[in-house]
């Protein structure tokens, strides 16, 4: 085996290592291949080999991303879909995974926020915890239309 053969498998070896720890998107894995020092070429080989070998899929990485950012950092859909697209992932890909998030889930998710927000605020005007609540959901992520629905129930729950 040459120098080259053998620093090739080594990069092959790092790189599924790194696609095996968690789920990586391709513009991840570009990244640290470019980091370890692979041409472009090299580059090129190595996604397609890790893309044929399972270790790196896109379609799944935008899916469990969007599950796990919305049950654990309880962003919104507008949030999960700008990070993705900051990783290079394809809208279609996006909206597929964004399917993966449950509406129900979804609302009674925004009104557990909202109602932790709108409680947090106590003794302010209700004017000024409508705003801050919107803004703060608004900040997460969440769809405006459906933030100013929950705040307006909230809202008249509690008056």
């Amino acid at each position: 085996m040459t120098s080259a053969e053998s620093a090739f498998n080594q990069l092959q070896q790092k790189a599924a290592r790194f696609c095996a720890w968690r789920e990586r998107c391709s513009s991840e894995v570009e990244e640290k291949l470019r980091q370890l020092g692979a041409s472009a070429a090299q580059q090129k080989k190595l996604i397609q080999w890790l893309q044929q070998e399972g270790y790196l899929n896109d379609a799944r990485f935008a899916r469990s991303f969007a599950r796990g950012k919305f049950a654990n950092n309880h962003w919104g859909r507008i949030r999960i879909a700008m990070e993705l697209k900051a990783r290079h992932i394809e809208n279609t890909t996006i909206e597929e995974a964004l399917i993966e998030i449950s509406e129900n889930q979804y609302l009674q998710t925004m009104e557990k926020i909202c109602n932790r927000k709108w409680e947090e605020l106590e003794g302010k005007e209700n004017f000024e915890r409508k705003q801050k609540t919107a803004a703060y959901l608004a900040g997460k992520g969440y769809e405006l239309n459906l933030v100013w629905q929950i705040v307006e129930k909230i809202a008249s729950q509690n008056r």
